[in-house]
C-alpha cells in the first residue's frame, strides 16, 4: 500500500478573507511526512509552491491549480488526476 499525502496551505485568495498561517502550517505538515512519516510521495501546493515534474517529463506551476473559476458547471483541472493515475 503506497503512502501518499496531499498538502495544501493557501492564504491568499482572491474572493475570500486571506489567511494568516495555513502555508506555514502546511510546510511543517509536508516536512513531517517526507521526513517522519516517510511517505512516498508528497503533494504540496500553496502560494509559493515549487513547480513539479508530471510523468509525461512536462513541468506544471502548481499555483495554476488555484485559478479563479467564472463558469460553475466547469470540471475542475484533471492535472492532479493525470499525475497520480501514473503511479497506481
Amino acid at each position: 500500500m503506497a503512502n501518499w499525502a496531499l498538502v495544501i496551505g493557501i492564504n491568499n485568495y482572491q474572493r475570500l478573507k486571506s489567511l494568516n498561517y495555513a502555508q506555514h502550517d502546511a510546510e511543517l505538515m509536508r516536512d513531517y511526512f517526507i521526513k517522519e512519516a516517510k511517505f512516498e510521495r508528497v503533494f504540496y501546493f500553496a502560494d509559493n509552491s515549487p513547480r513539479i515534474q508530471a510523468p509525461d517529463g512536462s513541468w506544471q506551476d502548481t499555483r495554476g491549480l488555484r485559478s479563479k473559476r467564472t463558469d460553475n458547471n466547469a470540471k475542475p483541472s484533471s492535472f492532479v488526476d493525470k499525475l497520480t493515475k501514473s503511479y497506481i
